[in-house]
């Protein structure tokens, strides 16, 4: 077998459990012997199927993050010498540090001492690897256009399709097409997508979010504490804004423009004193999402924001705590 693709959940608990008499626990705990077990029998490396991103599993990569959840998720192996591996990697993630992330599971990278050799590379460089996953768009918008012209009327297609038209800046036939597919929601995974994508479009939700955040913007001076009541709400609503920028289908040809403006956005919120604005602006600072580049000065700057992260959120326990005295 040259992949393998299953679905992970607690469902599989239920069974062993039944099975076995043990009693039953809300994880999947069968995990780490079923990457192990993978790893014997034909040296797999598995992936979690994420949004446009392949996050390694096997070996050193299995956190207990994939393990201690309730949340059902499906899982890609291959064979990890297989020469295709890499290309799908290249074709599936679209996020530059995505994927050279997740080529540092595979060789030259050892499985003891994984390191991330596609950041060394020019050819892994973030401007080539947008360009690549630009082409890679392309192609595929292709592929899902012809085959909806054939008649293949899937309700895959005519999602991806719709996130297609939405990457390429066509938000009102994207809408559309979403609109059709949320008419008898949701058979299936993609009608319910389809529902939240044409949710996220309208502007019953972006402009209350464009109404509570715009004040914050060009703010240039950092809260002491974190904060609360109606600042709290506005830092909030910049947040979303910028997880908006950068959600999966923005496409690839634009992400350096997406993720510059989602830090602009993250910046506002975690200088208002969100500590989850602060948590995401110091990972887009520490892997350079907007720069391109990950760069010793960026890794200070995030160490900044994180610290300042944990304090906010400190700070926003204690005072919960007294007021609830």
């Amino acid at each position: 077998v040259r992949f393998l693709i299953f679905e992970v959940s607690i469902l599989g608990e239920s069974g062993r459990a039944a099975q076995t008499g043990t009693p039953r626990t809300q994880t999947h705990s069968q995990m780490p012997e079923v990457m192990a077990y993978l790893e014997e029998v034909g040296d797999y490396a598995c992936f979690l199927i994420g949004p446009e991103m392949l996050i390694p599993l096997s070996g050193k990569w299995l956190r207990g993050l994939y393990i201690y959840t309730t949340h059902s998720y499906n899982v890609l192996c291959a064979w990890r010498e297989d020469p295709l591996l890499p290309t799908v990697l290249r074709l599936y993630n679209v996020g530059p540090r995505n994927l050279q992330f997740a080529l540092a599971s595979l060789p030259p990278a050892s499985k003891e001492d994984p390191r991330c050799w596609a950041c060394q590379e020019a050819s892994m460089a973030d401007a080539a690897l947008r360009r690549e996953a630009a082409v890679a768009e392309r192609y595929f918008a292709a592929v899902y256009h012809r085959a909806i012209w054939q008649g293949w009327s899937l309700t895959h297609f005519h999602f991806m399709r719709a996130r297609v038209l939405q990457a390429a800046g066509r938000a009102e036939e994207a809408h559309e097409l979403y609109r059709g597919l949320t008419l008898e929601c949701c058979p299936d995974p993609s009608s319910f997508q389809a529902s939240r994508e044409r949710h996220q479009l309208s502007s019953a939700f972006v402009q209350p979010l464009w109404t509570g955040a715009v004040r914050f913007r060009g703010r240039n001076s950092t809260a002491r504490r974190a904060a609360i009541g109606h600042e709290f709400r506005s830092a909030e609503a910049a947040l979303y804004h910028a997880w908006l920028h950068v959600r999966p289908g923005s496409g690839a040809a634009f992400g350096e423009d997406f993720a510059c403006a989602a830090q602009s956005w993250y910046t506002w919120s975690a200088r208002t004193g969100h500590e989850v604005g602060a948590f995401f602006l110091a990972m887009g600072l520490q892997y350079g999402d907007c720069s391109g580049r990950m760069t010793f000065s960026g890794i200070k700057a995030a160490e900044v924001w994180y610290e300042r992260a944990f304090r906010f959120h400190v700070d926003r326990a204690v005072r919960g705590m007294a007021t609830n005295a």
